[in-house]
């Protein structure tokens, strides 16, 4: 006598890979293992898969290791490729689109000889150890200052300014309902000024504008060294400018960045403290008084990768020991 086989129906795909029980105690649609598939509850959908990013090889260079480093406080991330000959490359595009020529350009010009790279990203800083160089930091193109000081003073400024207006806060978000106020803002002669800070060497200042000036005048940058003070830098141009205004339109003021005095204070920029505040300051200033009202909403700052120097952290360590020589009378 035939006995007919139970009829087995269709079960939908669902619940999970189950790796506690043996397969055979697995219900259907149940999986002891999946591979290649992601769980989207209640189902999966199949991963998805590789693609070139760039589609001509550079010569015998090869990836050592590659990075994305992406930021919380803006929206900004760089893809970074480590290359064999000792160059950081930034890629064109980001995936899925295919570059055509080369992975991207040079962010950083580093020496033979690396082995793959550590990367670690601390406060939106990108930190990274090739083995060889010094230890590199990069903050990108769009991290907000430290410190942001309006300063207007009735005489000549001491080497460490005291008193302004400290709108670091109003600056380090993009609320238009919060701002600095540099409405009417003098000339340096008239000891008026602007102080940033920022953690690393700029080489550049972004600014939104809530209201613009209308002023026709010059601005300019400096940096300060110990021999020479407050030292005006290279190559500024001026993106902020619009009819000959300066901070009429958003943009970036940009320059040079200037050399960092590692063991030599008196060659380029130093560390510096003021303000309760202890990084690489800049002084914007301007050869106008600026109109009524000038409101920034928003400032950044830009970098490149540059070694880790040492900068005090503002706190005054206890005398080790104190010893008092003189002579018996």
């Amino acid at each position: 006598m035939f006995t007919p086989l139970t009829p087995i129906k269709a079960q939908p795909v669902q619940g999970g890979a189950v790796t506690v029980r043996n397969a055979a105690q697995l219900p259907f649609g149940s999986y002891s293992m999946v591979q290649n598939v992601r769980g989207k509850h209640p189902n999966f959908i199949k991963r998805s898969g590789q693609r070139k990013l760039h589609s001509t090889a550079d010569g015998s260079n090869e990836v050592l290791s590659m990075y994305q480093f992406r930021k919380t406080r803006v929206d900004e991330t760089h893809l970074f490729a480590q290359m064999s000959d000792g160059d950081i490359l930034e890629a064109t595009n980001d995936p899925p689109t295919v570059t055509t020529g080369a992975f991207g350009s040079e962010a950083f010009d580093g020496s033979a000889n690396q082995i793959p790279a550590s990367w670690g990203v601390q406060g939106d800083k990108l930190i990274m150890s090739n083995g060889v160089d010094q230890h590199q930091i990069y903050c990108g193109t769009e991290s907000y200052v430290d410190k942001f000081i309006v300063y207007r003073g009735t005489a000549a400024i001491p080497d460490i300014p005291q008193i302004g207006n400290d709108y670091s806060v109003r600056v380090r978000n993009h609320r238009a309902s919060e701002y600095a106020i540099l409405t009417s803002l003098g000339t340096i002669s008239a000891y008026d000024c602007v102080y940033m800070c920022t953690p690393v060497p700029a080489k550049g200042f972004g600014f939104i504008i809530t209201a613009a000036n209308t002023v026709v005048c010059s601005a300019g940058i400096q940096y300060y060294n110990s021999v020479s003070g407050w030292v005006t830098v290279t190559d500024f141009a001026d993106g902020t400018a619009s009819g000959g205004a300066p901070l009429a339109i958003d943009g970036n003021m940009t320059f040079t960045a200037p050399n960092v005095s590692e063991n030599d204070e008196k060659d380029g920029l130093i560390p510096r403290y003021q303000f309760g505040r202890s990084g690489f300051w800049y002084r914007l200033a301007f050869d106008g008084t600026l109109s009524k009202p000038v409101y920034i909403e928003t400032v950044t700052f830009q970098s490149d990768f540059q070694n880790i120097v040492n900068v005090w952290d503002g706190v005054v360590p206890y005398a080790v020991e104190v010893m008092v020589e003189f002579e018996a009378h």
